[in-house]
């Protein structure tokens, strides 16, 4: 999925729980929190990673 798909698939229909909750960490500046919150959810670090960049790039 091409990422201007989505974002505009965040922006209709909005976030999953969890990466609304990686967003309110990352406000805060909590990174290590925050990843540690991605990996408990998607298992892999590799994922986490990439789910933990992305949504650094969205939040700002």
């Amino acid at each position: 999925m091409s990422s201007f798909v989505r974002k505009l698939m965040c922006e209709v229909v909005g976030y999953v729980p969890y990466e609304t909750q990686i967003t309110d960490l990352l406000k805060v500046v909590k990174d290590k929190h925050a990843l540690k919150v991605v990996k408990r959810r998607l298992k892999t670090y590799t994922q986490a990673k990439r789910k933990h960049s992305e949504m650094i790039g969205d939040s700002v």
